[in-house]
């Protein structure tokens, strides 16, 4: 049996039902009033977004017959380091969240490897970090390294944590980590399609074979946002290169010139190695 940690650090987690942050302990509740993310007057009962009622410490997970959940984030008393080695006392003490169901193949069946997830939160953060057990090690998918890449979610091992701020079950962000640690975040938008009209102008200079000078500049009309982007290409050796990449970012709805909203500098350089 082999098991895998990771550990992944946002701001709120929602879902399909709500998260409720309590403190660590009942001590920890009358020492402080930090002690509570929210004063009781403007927590959200889980009842009011149909929900299963919330985790009575020291649980932190209950459930209803329909297979929805609502999870207790815990407050950390202690610093947590978040290297992904899960090797604090914090979580010998405080239980994990497990028994999960299938997507697929099987919708709802109990999954065939255990996860633990724990949620701690303190004044600046909320902490998910996850225990995934794999029976079959040898058998795990893990060679998608590219950066924000759907491959990683549709072809390699992975967990995945999605965050509801609204708490209307439509918005989200969705944070995703797969075994060699790459990251892929996106946003789940209400109606899943939209639609926006963008003027875009591209030109490429090529001086050399091995040097080439591309412009590109982008009108987002929903958005009322140009955009533009130079960047200088140079292979000074073969499949070895130098790049100089200039973008920014203005706002159009201001009279006159378009107002400066980002504005990045980036020099790379790459160089082939052989052995």
């Amino acid at each position: 049996m082999a098991v895998r940690s990771v550990a992944t650090l946002a701001l709120l987690l929602g879902g399909s039902s709500p998260l409720v942050a309590q403190p660590s302990s009942p001590a920890a509740a009358s020492a402080s009033p930090a002690a509570s993310v929210n004063p009781p007057a403007s927590r959200v009962p889980a009842a009011a977004v149909d929900a299963p009622p919330e985790p009575v410490a020291p649980a932190v997970i209950t459930r209803d017959d329909r297979g929805q959940a609502t999870l207790r984030a815990t407050r950390l008393q202690r610093h947590l380091v978040v290297d992904g080695r899960l090797d604090e006392e914090v979580y010998q003490e405080v239980p994990a969240a497990g028994g999960f169901i299938q997507s697929l193949p099987v919708e709802g069946d109990p999954a065939t490897e255990a996860t633990s997830v724990w949620v701690f939160f303190d004044d600046t953060n909320l902490y998910v970090a996850a225990r995934c057990w794999d029976s079959h090690p040898e058998r795990m998918i893990a060679n998608e390294l590219r950066r924000d890449n759907s491959q990683a979610i549709n072809g390699n091992e992975g967990f995945s944590i999605s965050i509801d701020t609204f708490l209307d079950r439509r918005n989200g962000y969705s944070f995703q980590t797969n075994e060699p640690r790459l990251e892929f975040n996106w946003v789940t938008l209400p109606y899943g399609q939209f639609t926006t009209m963008l003027a875009a102008n591209r030109v490429t200079i090529t001086p050399t074979p091995r040097m080439a000078i591309i412009s590109l500049m982008q009108f987002n009309r929903s958005q009322r946002s140009l955009s533009t982007s130079a960047r200088l290409r140079w292979e000074y050796s073969p499949n070895s290169h130098f790049f100089v990449v200039y973008t920014d970012g203005r706002d159009t709805l201001t009279p006159g010139l378009p107002d400066l909203l980002s504005r990045s500098f980036a020099v790379k350089v790459t160089r082939l190695m052989r052995f």
